[in-house]
């Protein structure tokens, strides 16, 4: 790990003399700084570029960096939005030099190659400037051009053997692709990939998988073969085989809401891989060595359905926790067919028999009923452990508290919400009442601008669900009627400017369970004149900051305020866990649980849901420096806001809205 405040990794290299280095910045990308691996595998800074940003002055910041063979850093400093990019090179000992490399403002990655060439990945081509990059300066050198198809995106690639493999994306209306195209290294001349390569490239290559971005593979050069992580795993690809190096099971490859930005071949014969989260582009680098870890426990965590929040803890837990093996098990895997009453049955005949799992993710699960059979553990001491370390939004920790004890821990949460025209919300005392302001007149009815089922569901849950969780049926019926009431609306509204042949309505259910779109969606809706409120979750500090946006530039007096139907403010828990009473490793199970609600793993994992963890939110809202977002006008012009960090009175604003939500919207099974 990286020192406080470094969020994202730029580039790694294996430097002539000094080993491993790697570029990181902090959220802002203000400051850039350039690390060493020690031998005891922590690590050192060893420069950083701020003396560059100092001289750049105000709005500029570093959008991309790559290490040198001799652990020197090339980076590009662009101007607030991304603009007058300009490369420089910063030396071992902080002094720099602009670089009269060409490289534009739509760099996604670029890379020095062994003989100091770089090489620049652009949208639709890649640029290699030759000739030896001599203490960062490539003035003269030659540019070679690598043509790609149109509609192809260069993704990754690496030199090996003269020939420059390059990983390229397609996509069409409805997937996305992968494939490995080659070129002459000096030339930029298309070649035909050689047929024994290409044999084993179809091997590692990832099938089409919709819009999926994190299944395109990395390579890196080695001295008998070209490497590949894909699918989970590494592999040598050579003579017509993909040879797996390593075997992703168990590690931090299985983690989906993560993909691979990178790969080295080490000396000593261990993989570094960079890592880049999906969502917040923040990342890691992981070291692995060859043999078999020795475990000493063993660890099975249960879900009903898949859930990343907790996918990537157990793959988190298990690079902190390498004497532990964890095995997650998912009640219904996607495409079983089976229903949540069959899982939950062969659930409790396992629990009955005492071989369940140690954790239960217990979204989905009739959790009243597991606690009443005495089949959890009390967690009441992990949760008075976590609370005299770090801040928490007690309300949201203990939701799930009695005097029996404490059997259930939320470790995300989501809150359902509302930003917009203040007179429209005021109209927003229940569900019927805005159903039925809103559809008062043409005026009104182009007032509604996007919806979330999962928002309008949570915050009418106590509402429609007694306290003894029984369902009241003429409130559920109110609900549905008063849903298809807003739904019919906001289509109309859609239809009057948009794509005939969109399914609105199939749109708004597919995003039903879980709902990962936040609040921040339909923000940029509210700029765009497209409605005056916007009914959503907040599940991320950015949807907070977003509304902020609408909040500063709307032309309307406008607010964000949290859905509070018939007065009863709602919480709705993305992620609750508890442990197994007859679990054989209770100590590594409590140990799973606290790692779920540490500041580590809490900061992480954008859209999966908010920090239950207040500090968490403090310290991530500050980091992230500010935000931004571009509007359509009606003459088709783009208008471009910005803001900066959220201020302290933001931050208790949003930490009151937490606070105040006193009921927690669950599953009505879970009740």
């Amino acid at each position: 790990r990286l020192s406080a405040g470094m969020s994202e990794i730029l580039d790694m290299r294996l430097t002539e003399e000094d080993g491993l280095f790697v570029a990181a910045t902090d959220a802002r990308r203000s400051h850039v700084a350039v690390f060493a691996q020690a031998d005891d595998g922590t690590w050192e800074e060893a420069f950083d570029a701020d003396d560059l940003m100092e001289s750049l002055g105000e709005n500029r910041y570093l959008s991309r960096a790559a290490l040198t063979p001799q652990g020197t850093l090339l980076c590009i400093a662009s101007s607030s939005g991304g603009t007058s990019p300009a490369c420089y090179a910063v030396d071992r000992d902080g002094s720099f030099s602009r670089s009269s490399l060409p490289i534009g403002s739509d760099v996604f990655k670029f890379r020095v190659d062994d003989d100091g060439s770089v090489i620049v990945s652009q949208s639709g081509s890649i640029t290699r400037t030759k000739g030896g990059l001599v203490r960062y300066d490539a003035a003269g050198g030659e540019a070679v051009e690598y043509e790609l198809a149109e509609g192809e995106f260069a993704f990754d690639f690496a030199v090996h053997e003269e020939t420059l493999y390059v990983v390229v994306t397609r996509s069409n209306s409805m997937q996305m692709e992968s494939d490995i195209v080659a070129f002459e290294a000096r030339t930029g001349a298309m070649v035909d990939v050689d047929p024994s390569l290409r044999a084993a490239f179809d091997q590692v290559l990832p099938a089409p998988n919709g819009f999926d971005p994190g299944a395109s593979p990395v390579l890196a050069s080695g001295s008998d073969a070209l490497y590949v992580c894909s699918k989970g795993a590494v592999f040598r690809c050579a003579d017509g085989a993909a040879e797996r190096v390593l075997d992703g099971a168990g590690t931090h490859l299985e983690n989906s809401t993560e993909q691979p930005a990178g790969l080295l071949l080490l000396p000593d014969g261990s993989l570094a891989i960079q890592y880049q989260d999906r969502m917040s582009s923040e990342g890691a680098v992981y070291r692995y060595f060859e043999g078999e870890r020795e475990q000493t426990a063993e660890l099975t965590v249960y879900a009903l359905e898949d859930n990343a929040d907790v996918q990537q803890a157990v793959v988190a837990f298990r690079d902190d926790h390498p004497e532990t093996a964890v095995e997650l098990q998912v009640g219904i895997p996607a495409g079983s067919g089976l229903t949540a009453d069959d899982a939950i049955r062969a659930l409790n005949a396992d629990l009955l028999a005492g071989t369940g799992p140690d954790v239960l993710v217990l979204d989905g699960l009739p959790m009243k009923d597991l606690v009443e059979q005495g089949m959890l553990l009390d967690l009441e001491d992990d949760v008075q452990a976590a609370r005299s370390r770090e801040s928490y939004y007690e309300n949201v920790l203990t939701a799930f508290s009695s005097d029996d004890g404490c059997f259930a821990v939320p470790t995300r949460f989501a809150l359902p919400a509302a930003v917009g025209d203040e007179e429209v919300l005021g109209h927003a005392g229940s569900l019927e009442e805005l159903a039925a302001y809103v559809d008062r007149s043409d005026e009104t009815r182009a007032q509604l601008g996007s919806l979330s089922l999962a928002a309008l569901y949570a915050a009418s849950y106590p509402v429609i669900v007694d306290e003894d969780g029984s369902v009241d049926a003429d409130a559920l019926t109110a609900f549905f009627r008063s849903v298809q009431w807003l739904v019919a609306i906001s289509e109309a509204n859609v239809g009057e400017g948009g794509d005939p042949s969109y399914d609105y309505i199939g749109a708004l259910f597919r995003n039903f369970d879980g709902d990962t779109y936040g609040l921040d969606n339909g923000v940029m809706g509210l700029l765009d004149g497209d409605g005056r409120i916007a009914v959503g979750s907040l599940v991320d500090t950015t949807d907070y900051g977003m509304a902020g946006i609408a909040v500063a530039n709307a032309d309307y007096p406008c607010a964000i305020v949290p859905l509070a139907f018939d007065g009863v403010r709602t919480f709705e828990p993305r992620t609750v866990v508890g442990v197994s009473a007859d679990s054989q490793n209770a100590d590594a199970a409590r140990d799973l649980v606290a790692f779920m609600l540490g500041k580590t793993q809490q900061a992480g994992g954008r859209s999966l849901g908010l920090p239950v963890c207040k500090s968490v939110f403090e310290e991530t809202a500050r980091r992230a420096g500010g935000y931004s977002m571009g509007s359509m006008s009606t003459e088709g012009g783009m208008t471009n806001y910005e803001r900066g960090a959220l201020a302290d009175d933001e931050i208790a604003a949003y930490h009151r809205m937490v606070e105040s939500a006193t009921a927690a919207s669950v599953p009505a099974c879970s009740s």
